[in-house]
């Protein structure tokens, strides 16, 4: 198993905006209404912003010894806000109305994902190609990450898992991530809900 940062240059962009469309599907689907609008917009975010990777925030692809991708897993080290950038970025690469719907599902989020401090890295997506789900891969992934993360000197591990995906949550548990609070919101129809999960160093 190798991980390397994302290059669109060299990695498969739509294959890798599949993954992160995965991660989170309902909110997508809110708002994009279907996958396939979903992932070409995810995929052109990916493009414009890998420019902009920096010392707090990566992208990792997974790759298979013969180079395949098996997922993604991104991270944050930093509690960075950067708002306005974000927002001319988004603009500027996407259009008013795919930028609106990002900045939208931004805000749902920030109803519902963890807080993070200095010393604790922030795991924002894991996702494993469907194909070798249920195989280990991603227990194999989160012990990698675990043992590099200690190595680096960080406290604390934080994730969120949506209310619904009960699976992962197992995963999370079995490897020693423990629940420390829980987030929801209701507006109109739509409810949003995350454990927000922590493993200590």
């Amino acid at each position: 198993m190798i991980f390397e940062d994302f290059n669109p240059e060299i990695h498969d962009s739509y294959k890798i905006a599949i993954l992160v469309y995965d991660v989170d599907f309902r909110i997508y689907n809110l708002f994009f209404k279907n996958k396939n609008k979903a992932v070409k917009v995810i995929e052109k975010e990916l493009i414009a912003e890998f420019p902009k990777n920096n010392n707090y925030y990566k992208m990792k692809i997974i790759l298979s010894d013969d180079n395949k991708i098996l997922g993604v897993i991104s991270y944050y080290t930093e509690n960075k806000k950067e708002l306005l950038n974000n927002i001319i970025g988004l603009f500027k690469n996407l259009g008013v109305i795919e930028a609106i719907k990002f900045l939208l599902i931004d805000i749902l989020d920030s109803f519902v994902l963890a807080d993070f401090k200095k010393g604790d890295v922030y795991i924002s997506q894991l996702a494993i190609n469907p194909s070798k789900r249920g195989q280990g891969l991603g227990s194999d992934v989160l012990e990698k990450c675990i043992n590099n993360f200690r190595q680096e000197g960080f406290e604390k591990i934080i994730l969120d898992v949506d209310f619904r995906n009960t699976k992962a949550k197992l995963l999370y548990e079995k490897i020693g991530f423990k629940e420390f609070n829980k987030k929801r919101f209701k507006i109109l129809n739509f409810e949003r809900g995350m454990y927000n999960m922590e493993f200590i160093l």
